[in-house]
């Protein structure tokens, strides 16, 4: 986060928040206000490049009939499919939707393999807090953090970075694979140093550098008062977030670098939170 954490954006706020004379505001409110001005330069983003935040994951077929998503997945880009013989991955199409419901038969299913999903992700809220326990590959997120608010959604946090921020293993950061909502468990690479629970974790701020510190303070601050500083500040970070054409690492491209090669005979299609896959 460019050594800016969320705690130092929010002492900020709450500074500027004196200047300009407005009544308190509590930590939640606040907490709402940063995560609104997230989503809508996040969503600037998305205008700019529909493959921003961009994320993939695997999962092993059986015999279901269907396949629940991960939270948080704003548009499908790709759907990828490997035999159980491990062959190269080949990309399955969408189902034409006037076509889709014609593919309801069990033997219609796939069955075997492994396939591979990349998309689009809408940005988890922010928190900080101290980390509550972990592993050489896991991190447990606090109960109650000290800024904003743990989620207990399975698979929430799944793309996201966590960095630490004070303590042991101090500004190590690792993206999140996989997130149990239950326990708070959220997987990542092994750390080089292990942090401790006296570590300081930080939900990092996925939005291009430059906007990371200042797009959320007068975003926030354009909400919380009436001040039009904060409110042209905003428009202008706003303005210059369009002009934003690529996130290093974090487009579908980058992911996905490699020409697309069709499956002829495969099909998949999205109803609710479930995908559905066809060998047909």
């Amino acid at each position: 986060m460019a050594n800016e954490t969320l705690y130092t954006a929010l002492v900020d706020l709450k500074r500027y928040l004196v200047y300009t004379d407005e009544p308190s505001v509590d930590d939640a409110q606040l907490m709402r206000a940063v995560n609104r001005a997230q989503a809508r330069l996040a969503r600037e983003m998305y205008a700019t490049n529909e493959g921003a935040f961009a994320y993939n994951y695997n999962f092993d077929i059986d015999s279901s009939a269907s396949y629940v998503l991960p939270p948080r997945i704003r548009k499908i880009q790709y759907v990828e499919y490997q035999g159980a013989s491990g062959e190269g991955w080949y990309t399955v199409k969408p189902a034409n939707i006037r076509d889709r419901d014609g593919y309801s038969s069990e033997t219609d299913l796939l069955t075997t393999g492994t396939i591979r999903i990349f998309y689009t992700r809408y940005l988890p809220d922010l928190a900080y807090g101290t980390v509550a326990g972990l592993s050489a590959t896991t991190l447990t997120l606090p109960a109650t953090a000290a800024y904003g608010t743990i989620s207990r959604i399975d698979d929430y946090y799944n793309g996201a970075w966590v960095e630490i921020v004070s303590g042991t293993g101090s500004w190590a950061e690792r993206r999140i694979t996989d997130y149990v909502g239950s326990t708070r468990v959220a997987t990542v690479a092994a750390w080089d140093t292990n942090p401790d629970t006296s570590s300081i974790f930080n939900i990092k701020c996925e939005l291009p550098v430059d906007f990371i510190y200042s797009g959320l303070i007068s975003g926030a601050a354009s909400w919380l008062t009436r001040d039009k500083e904060a409110r042209q500040d905003f428009d202008e970070d706003i303005d210059q977030i369009k002009r934003f054409s690529s996130i290093e690492g974090q487009t579908v491209s980058s992911l996905k670098p490699y020409e697309v090669d069709y499956s002829p005979n495969k099909h998949w299609y999205v109803r609710g939170n479930r995908i559905y896959l066809f060998a047909s």
